[in-house]
Formats: C-alpha cells, structure tokens, sequence
C-alpha cells in the first residue's frame, strides 16, 4: 500500500459515496422438462445497476478501516491514525424498501397458488414458520432435522455457488420444528424418495438443482418464482426476507418477550431483532390509540 493513498481521502470518500450495484444482463432461459411437463423457452430481463445502499456502504468503510490498521501496524503506512476515520457516509441510513409483512389470508393464498412450483410452495413454509433466511433454507440438508426430537439445527448458509457458515454464531441454532412444518417437510421428503426407499435428493440437499448438484441460486428462484407468485396475489415485489419480517412482526403482535424474540430470530444484539417487522399496520395499533384516546376523555 501507498503512502499517497492515504493522503487523498476525499477520492476514496467519493469512491464509497459512488458505490453502484453490479445488476444483471437480460437472459434467456432454455426450454426443459419438470416432473414430465415441458417448460418453453423464456426471456427474462435483467436487473440495472443502482446506488449502494448506505449499509453497504458502510460495509465497505469497515473494510478499508481494517486494511489501513494492519498496514500501519506492518509499517507499510508511516502514519499515527487511521486516514479512513475521515470518510463520511453520504445520506440516511434507511431501508432500501418498506418490507411486506403478509397477513394470513396473503399467506394461504400464496401457498394455495396453483401455480407455484412446489420445491418453492416448501421454501415459503419453512420461511414463515421459522423465519430463516433464504441463505439458511437453501443450506438445508436433512441430516440436520431430528423428527423424533422435533427439532433441526442452521448449521450453513448458501449463496451463489458458494457455502458458508452462518451469518452470525447466534444463527447456529436448533430450531424448534411445529407439527405443521412437520407435516409438509415429510411430504417434501417422501417427493424426495424413489419408489425403492431411496433417497433420491440431490446431494442429500432439501433444494438442490439436477443440473448443478448444489441449491438454486437465491435471485433466480426470486426473479422467477416468488415476484410473479406476489404479483398474481396483490403483493408487489415480494422477497425472501419479508417472510423474516413478518414472522419478527407476528411475534411483536402476540406480546412474545423480546428475549425469545431474539432466540428465534437468532440474533446475537437483541437491537437487531428490533429493526425487524417493519411498522406497525394501522389496525395492529388500533387498540392502543383506542386506550389513549379513552384515557383522554376521563380527564376531560
């Protein structure tokens, strides 16, 4: 490392502040046959560069911070504090988008859509009734669930092509399993088991693709899947994470103690869990501007 990059830190600021993200090329997806049905040949547009948004920002930041401390402790960098400190963030740190937090009824819908690939119908369960990441789902293997115990344990995460370990230490828990996740995780296995008894899964993966041997790929199964799925039942842009936030959302609705809160969510801060379930629906806080509104006309 230089010691002229650490002189021009207004560059590497407005480098942060310019941060775009990579997008995706417009792409054609072959014709291919599933489960004896033949699924033409479609085009599916791609996704255009935008603005980073400011937590990824401060991703990069952190990252750089690092990389100057240790090049100041090998004596590559003759200086006494770290330049980066004097890199600001431009704008508010907000969401990106307003999650969708799904009533029952969107939720029934949903699973209930005919239309739906069922590998995809499973992902959504298991993300409304526990909460997992999609990474999480997609790291599922069915050495993990214990049917007897009733519980299974998110030892992995998938991205890509690439496996990791869980986001957080917190995130390598065992996971309570409900008779109704139960009920439709057996029915997946017994989808995933030939005629013989044999498990016919893909490398022992809850959701593995034929063609690559590993889990599909995040974006395509939410490009593909879960957006015209939201679309077809009123939801716009539909994501992975908004089942997180509403299973974070439920929980705040049923008065859940925010300490099982956290152990559910498997957050390591108990301040993460509270940026989780976005804001409040009008008719979830009706009750309570009621007892305030009450309150007021004692007084009067």
């Amino acid at each position: 490392m230089r010691d002229d990059m650490a002189k021009d830190i207004m560059r590497i600021e407005n480098w942060v502040n310019d941060l775009m993200t990579l997008g995706t090329p417009d792409r054609v997806v072959p014709a291919r046959m599933a489960k004896g049905k033949l699924i033409p040949e479609r085009s599916v547009k791609g996704i255009p560069p935008r603005p980073a948004s400011k937590k990824t920002k401060i991703h990069f930041k952190a990252f750089l911070h690092r990389l100057f401390e240790y090049a100041i402790k090998w004596g590559n960098l003759k200086l006494q504090r770290n330049p980066i400190t004097l890199v600001e963030i431009k704008g508010r740190r907000k969401r990106v988008r307003v999650p969708n937090l799904l009533t029952g009824e969107q939720y029934r819908a949903l699973i209930a859509d005919p239309e739906l690939s069922e590998h995809v119908r499973t992902m959504i369960v298991i993300a409304m009734l526990t909460g997992l990441r999609i990474s999480e789902i997609l790291g599922l293997r069915w050495e993990v669930f214990d049917f007897e115990r009733m519980v299974f344990r998110v030892m992995r995460s998938h991205v890509g092509s690439e496996e990791n370990d869980t986001k957080t230490e917190a995130s390598d828990e065992e996971v309570p399993i409900h008779e109704d996740l139960a009920t439709v995780l057996l029915a997946w296995q017994a989808e995933c088991t030939g005629d013989d008894g044999v498990d016919i899964s893909v490398n022992g993966w809850l959701f593995g693709s034929i063609l690559t041997g590993r889990p599909f790929w995040r974006d395509s199964l939410h490009r593909d899947h879960l957006i015209p799925a939201g679309k077809r039942i009123g939801i716009p842009n539909l994501g992975w994470h908004d089942f997180r936030h509403t299973y974070r959302a439920m929980m705040g609705e049923l008065k859940i103690t925010l300490e099982e809160q956290r152990t559910l969510m498997r957050h390591e801060d108990i301040r993460t869990t509270l940026g989780y379930g976005g804001k409040s629906k009008v008719e979830t806080v009706r009750s309570a501007n009621a007892k305030v509104v009450e309150m007021l006309r004692k007084r009067a």
